[in-house]
C-alpha cells in the first residue's frame, strides 16, 4: 500500500456525542523518550539479514517526533536515519545515513506511533511503515516494507522488532 493511502486510513476521527459538539480530549501519549537498544534475539527480521545491533534515541514523541536510529548489519554499512517531524501525518523530510533527505511522516493512531518513510532502495521505490508501541521498558516496532522493482514487481517484507530501554 502506498504511503499516501496509509496516511488517509490513519486520519484522525472526531468523536461527537449525539446532539453535542464536545470533542473528547486526546489520550496522553505513551513515553517513547529515551535510548532504546535492539534486542536481536527477540526480534523477527523476516526474510532480511538480521541486524547485529541497533540503537534508537527518541528525545521527543508528542506533537513532534525527534528520533535518530542507527542499525548495524554485518557485511555492509550500518544505516542511520534522523527525524524531527510533526506527528500530524503531513509529509516532511528525514535525513538518511548518506545525508540525503527522504520523505517521511509520523502520526498517532491511539497509543501507536506510525512512522512512514518513502525512498529509493537499490532496486526501486520503497515504502516503510513502522507501527511503534511502548509497554514500560519495551518498545515494539511492527514494520512493513514494500519495494517496487524497475520491472513493476512489488516485494513485501514484514518484521517484528523488539527494543529495550537502555541507559
Amino acid at each position: 500500500m502506498h504511503a499516501a493511502a496509509i496516511l488517509c486510513q490513519l486520519a484522525a476521527a472526531v468523536v461527537l456525542t449525539a446532539g453535542s459538539t464536545t470533542v473528547s480530549p486526546p489520550v496522553q501519549s505513551p513515553d517513547f523518550t529515551g535510548t532504546w537498544v535492539l534486542d536481536v534475539a527477540a526480534s523477527d527480521f523476516g526474510r532480511s539479514q538480521p541486524a547485529d545491533s541497533g540503537v534508537t534515541v527518541i528525545t521527543r514523541a508528542d506533537d513532534r517526533l525527534v528520533m535518530s536510529r542507527r542499525t548495524y548489519v554485518s557485511m555492509r554499512h550500518g544505516g542511520e536515519v534522523t527525524f524531527d517531524l510533526p506527528t500530524d501525518g503531513t509529509e516532511h523530510e528525514g535525513i538518511g545515513s548518506d545525508g540525503k533527505p527522504f520523505p517521511a511522516a509520523a502520526q498517532w493512531s491511539g497509543e501507536t506511533l506510525v512512522v512512514i518513510i518513502t525512498g529509493e532502495s537499490n532496486v526501486g521505490p520503497m515504502d516503510i511503515v513502522d507501527y511503534m508501541t511502548v509497554d514500560g521498558d519495551t518498545m515494539r516496532i511492527e514494520r512493513s516494507v514494500e519495494i517496487a522493482s524497475a520491472q513493476g514487481l512489488t516485494q513485501g517484507l514484514n518484521q517484528s522488532l523488539v527494543l529495550r530501554r537502555g541507559n
